[in-house]
């Protein structure tokens, strides 16, 4: 529905506001416990390894676009009829989604991230995020 292709085209549009992949624009960051804390960082305790920066643009936001949309009416209307099981599991995957491993450009979780989402949401979420998880284990983030 319309809600998918709006989703998919705020993910889009931040994707397309990431500059050029280039190593040096690249830095490498771990959560520290002041931004753990920090509630205004949605992935900050979700994430819990080195991820890569790029330069001008924090992967924070990409997972509060990727699970907020751009419409925030329907948003809100969306994630109230999910219970709290489900937010976190969805919270999870759109974190690993958006931060790659320190050097990686692009971040795949794990199948059983994408596993968890599907066992404690209703079937559209996972379609509606459109993530793609990896069953690759050596390249995966979970």
């Amino acid at each position: 529905g319309r809600h998918n292709n709006t989703m998919r085209a705020a993910l889009l549009l931040a994707l397309a506001a990431l500059p050029p992949a280039r190593a040096s624009a690249a830095t490498c960051h771990t959560y520290t416990p002041a931004e753990r804390a920090d509630a205004t960082l949605m992935c900050a305790s979700a994430v819990d390894y080195e991820f890569s920066v790029p330069a001008g643009f924090h992967p924070d936001e990409a997972a509060r676009a990727l699970v907020g949309g751009d419409d925030a009416a329907e948003s809100a209307r969306l994630h109230a009829s999910l219970d709290a099981t489900c937010k976190a599991a969805l919270k999870k995957l759109a974190c690993l989604s958006t931060h790659a491993t320190c050097g990686a450009t692009s971040a795949q979780p794990c199948q059983s991230t994408c596993d968890a989402v599907s066992s404690v949401c209703p079937a559209h979420v996972l379609t509606d995020l459109g993530v793609t998880c990896s069953a690759d284990a050596t390249t995966c983030v979970s």
